[in-house]
């Protein structure tokens, strides 16, 4: 999976054609059933980080995950000089945190998004 996220443009995948409407759907999909800001969400699988940047824009606390160390590395770059940055960006999985750490269990997170459970396409 890593291999192939490190060719994909990932990235810049959300910004054109039919993925324009998946970005929005999901948005609106979200904002149905998060909760109100100042939640914390972890965003696993979140890529470059395009969820983790709008729901960091309306006052979430956002935990980006990725397998991907490219990924991480762009959503590092994309999102250093945000007004509202993303809590944390880290390379990892579902099964562990940052640095190998287990995960926190599920009542330390107020909502979880599983970017790469809808997103994969590899």
């Amino acid at each position: 999976m890593v291999s192939y996220y490190d060719r994909a443009p990932e990235e810049t995948r959300l910004e054109s054609g039919p993925f324009r409407l998946e970005f929005e759907r999901t948005r609106e999909l979200l904002a149905r059933v998060l909760p109100a800001p100042p939640a914390t969400v972890a965003d696993v699988g979140g890529g470059a980080g395009a969820y983790s940047a709008w729901l960091a824009g309306l006052g979430y606390r956002v935990h980006l995950l990725d397998a991907s160390p490219r990924l991480i590395e762009e959503a590092r770059r994309w999102h250093a000089a945000s007004e509202r940055p993303i809590a944390s960006i880290a390379v990892g999985d579902a099964g562990s945190a940052p640095e190998g750490r287990p995960a926190s269990p599920p009542e330390k997170r107020s909502s979880g998004l599983f970017g790469g459970l809808f997103g994969n396409r590899g």
